[in-house]
This record gives structure tokens, C-alpha cells and sequence, in this order.
């Protein structure tokens, strides 16, 4: 069975993040930017979870803290946003609350479809 491991590219740049707040004291150094071809920046990939409000003219309407949804009939769905953040080499990384939230729901998302795989092919 191949370890085809689902969002690799998130969890390695969330890693190297890690790699940077824990041996550099968070300042972005050239091991940090390996990924990027120019080696200058650390880039973190992650999710950020959204939910998303349908009406029935099928317009869709990212519900946010403070929207505002029109009674009637509508659909929710989740879908998952790719987001990015950049530090240059020299400068330090820096999260929000929110990002941190992000990058957990990655690791969430990546161990749930992880899983789900592993069922799907213990069923065959």
C-alpha cells in the first residue's frame, strides 16, 4: 500500500514553520526557504475552513462573524479555502489566533482523509 500522504505540500510548509519558531527563535532563515526557487521566502500553506450560505437563486455568500442571511430556503456547505502566508528570509514569522486555527483544521483535514483512505482500502 503507497503512503500517498493527502496535503503533503500544507503539512510540510506548516512543519518548516515550526522548524523556524523552534531553532531560529522564528526568524526565517535560508533552511526555511528551501521550497521557494529563489530561496528568500518561507512559505506556509494551509486551509482555512468556510462556510457557505446558498440561497435559492443560487447565489453563494461566504458566512462570516456578523452576516446576515435572508430568511427563506438556503443550503450550507463547507468548503476549504487555500491560504498562504510569506516571510522573507531575515524577517520573523508571525501567526494570528486565526491562522493558527487554520493550520490545525489542516492537520485535521489531512489525518481525517488520511483515514477515510485507509477504510476505503481495507473494504476492497
Amino acid at each position: 500500500m503507497d503512503c500517498d500522504l493527502p496535503y503533503r505540500e500544507q503539512l510540510l510548509s506548516i512543519n518548516q514553520a515550526r522548524n523556524c519558531l523552534t531553532h531560529r527563535s522564528g526568524v526565517v532563515g535560508q533552511a526555511d526557504a528551501r521550497e521557494d526557487p529563489n530561496h528568500q521566502c518561507l512559505v506556509v500553506k494551509y486551509f482555512a475552513p468556510e462556510l457557505v450560505c446558498i440561497n435559492s437563486n443560487g447565489v453563494e455568500q461566504v458566512v462570516k462573524p456578523g452576516s446576515i442571511i435572508e430568511e427563506g430556503l438556503f443550503q450550507l456547505r463547507r468548503q476549504n479555502t487555500p491560504k498562504e502566508k510569506v516571510f522573507r528570509v531575515g524577517t520573523r514569522v508571525g501567526f494570528s489566533t486565526q491562522d493558527f486555527y487554520d493550520m490545525i483544521e489542516t492537520i485535521w483535514l489531512t489525518g481525517a482523509t488520511y483515514v477515510d483512505r485507509l477504510i476505503q482500502r481495507s473494504q476492497l
